[in-house]
């Protein structure tokens, strides 16, 4: 093929990639204008009272897209003088989607100003004359409801959700409409009508939600495990076996240390900080710890996790942290040799962790135990697990409650979660 012929198709062929991206380009911007022309809603919320009421409904507020009318989505209020409040507001307004397509969020909250009753909301079934490549969900608390609780002087917090499908293509909802209604109640947000989580207890699925967790972090290595065993029979462990004559040519490091000497670092913990942590209490089992310094050849801190019995249905939880002076840190190679001696043992300890609990309620929610701490935290066979059985109170959002505490220990932290959960 001559040199002109080569010219040639080579100028054709990159003509042809140049036409084909500009053409694709011309469809994607043409396309992408189409988009941003037909992202609209429109349409309107009703809010009706089947009774006398006192509540108040706030003025709307547009998140995510605009509204194009002014004056709308004003407050609504509810009373002894007016029970079908001018809706107007609410009626007829239309909204657009960002040039994004992001979700619009209509917000607005409805507070029971009665003193006495309980209100309670009904969202139906939402209506339009069309939804396309979009669709319209409405929250509470941030929770999927259709029906809730407000409990008396308290406030629930409502999004109505517009969301676009599929970006690419563009979206609308036409004359859309959803109806919220209002009434006097006496009675609570039971499981089956809560947004909340569920779990079974006493043979019921019932709606809890978490109100505060902690998390404690354990420094070191795991050298003992209260999950496999407990740490020796008797009341006075003394140190690990005395091991074999040995010629160290080079500092021992905390893996070598830990790896091939595992008995003498529990011995070594049994023997001069164990009697100084737990003392005389009575310990049922224990976990326990080990922290070098920063060049591996030394103790820089231990942690003992522990649980003692003070009566029959009281037993603490601890988890001690002991801190060597830092001027006098024991090397692995002393504890290997058998060298280490009382006067050495130079520590701080300080209690990082600390909680009661009832051996009783513990074995009566053994299970329950297990099903919560696996919604809470996540499914963990190596864990252990405990549980407080709390006070019972008036929830605004589940009605009657009762307080628990689950407490979680694995080897590298102590977690805590405390929940409400629904009993009536």
């Amino acid at each position: 093929m001559g040199k002109k012929q080569k010219k040639g198709i080579s100028f054709y062929m990159t003509t042809m990639v140049l036409l084909f991206l500009l053409v694709v380009g011309s469809v994607g911007l043409a396309t992408w204008a189409v988009i941003k022309s037909q992202l609209e809603i429109g349409g309107n919320i009703s809010f009706q009272s089947t009774d006398k009421v006192y509540a108040t409904i706030s003025a709307g507020s547009v998140e995510g897209g605009t509204i194009t009318e002014t004056n709308k989505l004003n407050e609504l209020v509810f009373d002894a003088n007016t029970t079908s409040p001018d809706m107007s507001s609410w009626q007829d307004f239309n909204l657009n989607f960002n040039e994004n397509g992001d979700d619009v969020k209509l917000n607005f909250s409805i507070t029971n100003n009665n003193t006495e009753k309980s209100l309670l909301v009904t969202t139906g079934t939402v209506r339009a004359d069309s939804f396309k490549n979009a669709t319209c969900a409405v929250k509470v608390n941030g929770n999927n409801a259709t029906t809730y609780t407000i409990a008396s002087n308290a406030t629930a917090n409502y999004s109505v959700i517009f969301k676009v499908t599929d970006k690419n293509y563009n979206a609308s909802i036409t004359n859309f409409v959803i109806p919220i209604s209002l009434e006097n109640t006496t009675t609570t947000t039971t499981p089956e009508t809560s947004t909340y989580p569920t779990v079974m207890y006493q043979g019921q699925e019932r709606a809890y939600k978490a109100v505060e967790e902690k998390s404690y972090d354990i420094v070191g290595r795991n050298i003992l495990s209260s999950k496999a065993s407990t740490i020796a029979e008797s009341d006075s462990p003394g140190p690990g076996p005395t091991p074999p004559p040995i010629v160290v040519v080079d500092g021992i490091k905390f893996d070598e240390f830990i790896a091939e000497h595992l008995e003498d670092a529990k011995g070594f913990i049994n023997e001069f900080v164990r009697p100084e942590v737990i003392e005389d209490k009575d310990s049922v089992s224990e976990s326990l710890f080990m922290e070098p310094n920063a060049d591996n050849d030394k103790v820089q801190e231990v942690g003992m996790i522990y649980t003692y019995r003070e009566s029959a249905n009281r037993t603490i939880i601890e988890y001690v942290k002991v801190s060597f002076d830092a001027e006098n840190l024991i090397t692995f190679n002393k504890i290997v040799d058998g060298e280490v001696v009382k006067s050495d043992i130079k520590f701080a300890k300080s209690i990082v962790y600390q909680k009661a609990i009832n051996p009783i309620i513990q074995e009566e929610n053994d299970t329950f135990t297990d099903q919560l701490c696996d919604k809470l935290f996540g499914v963990n066979y190596d864990a252990t697990r405990y549980i407080i059985e709390g006070s019972e109170s008036l929830d605004a959002d589940l009605g009657q409650v009762k307080l628990f505490t689950v407490i979680e220990i694995t080897d590298s932290a102590i977690k805590e979660n405390t929940i409400k959960l629904y009993i009536a």
